[in-house]
């Protein structure tokens, strides 16, 4: 299984706990070190009820900290990848208005 690392992608990894507050935090720290382009959201975050503040939360963070910032989705580690890509496909498409 190709990983978006192995498809030349610069990857920053963040794992987000349970606690709503504390992935928030996670989530800025990231932003606050680097500009993203692209966040994949796995689908853990995404369809387990036990999650829903947590990506609630983060959506809305990710969207205030950097408007406009192209999210995509995995349904298992092994379309993470194709999720990248679709990711970085629509982003182009915006920017250059294809």
């Amino acid at each position: 299984m190709e990983s978006p690392r192995d498809a030349v992608f610069e990857v920053t990894l963040c794992l987000l706990p349970e606690d709503p507050n504390a992935a928030e935090s996670a989530v800025r720290g990231v932003f606050a070190k680097k500009t993203v382009d692209v966040v994949e959201i796995g689908s853990k975050i995404r369809t387990s009820h036990d999650y829903t503040l947590v990506f609630e939360r983060n959506s809305n963070t990710m969207g205030a900290l950097h408007p406009g910032v192209w999210s995509c989705f995995n349904d298992s580690p092994e379309t993470t990848l194709q999720a990248v890509r679709r990711g970085f496909t629509g982003q182009a498409r915006r920017h250059y208005d294809l």
